[in-house]
């Protein structure tokens, strides 16, 4: 095998002056004479391996106590006891939300009691006030001041419708609620 002469410098005059007669007998050389390569051989296997879910596989939970005696059950019992963990939060999170729900309840229904209280006591008085009205009435018109008695019972009997109907009005807007109270009281053309 022959070499082609160096060039003198690397510009490229100088890779010009090489003969192409040289390059073509220099390819041909180059494809008689091939290199020839060591044949390829695996040196080793790669090998992967993955798994979803809270426990490895048998397999691997075996190389793993191989690797290190005692670690396939800490792995194990701390699976177990990540479970056991968990139930306890999610019954006292229940436990928080029934007790919140109680909560809600007791105060829903104190509110409808004292509501109702108000209510009874509110009967109570007016009835007793209506009742001395109309003794008023009484003693007036048996004294002989029947025009006194005639307005004084005039004044309670529509005192008390009055009340009644206001109690009964304001009991209607709030059973419509907010919404209601707000068109209501829009002036519509």
């Amino acid at each position: 095998m022959t070499d082609l002469p160096p060039p003198d410098d690397e510009s490229p005059d100088s890779l010009a002056t090489v003969a192409p007669e040289e390059i073509k007998r220099k390819q041909a050389e180059l494809a008689a004479h091939p290199v020839q390569s060591p044949p390829l051989r695996p040196s080793g296997v790669i090998s992967a391996s993955a798994f979803s879910g809270p426990l490895p596989p048998p397999g691997m939970l075996r190389d793993y106590e191989q690797a290190h005696p005692g670690l396939a059950a800490n792995i194990v019992e701390n699976w177990l006891g990540e479970g056991r963990h968990r139930r306890q939060l999610e019954k006292k999170h229940q436990r928080h939300e029934h007790a919140a729900v109680k909560t809600q309840q007791n105060h829903e229904h104190s509110v409808e009691q004292q509501s109702l209280d108000i209510q009874r006591r509110g009967q109570k008085y007016g009835f007793l006030v209506a009742l001395s009205g109309f003794a008023v009435v009484i003693l007036l018109g048996y004294q002989g001041h029947s025009t006194a008695a005639t307005v004084f019972g005039s004044t309670v009997v529509v005192s008390l419708v009055g009340a009644f109907v206001t109690g009964r009005l304001l009991e209607r807007r709030a059973e419509r609620g907010p919404e209601r109270e707000e068109d209501a009281g829009e002036d519509h053309d």
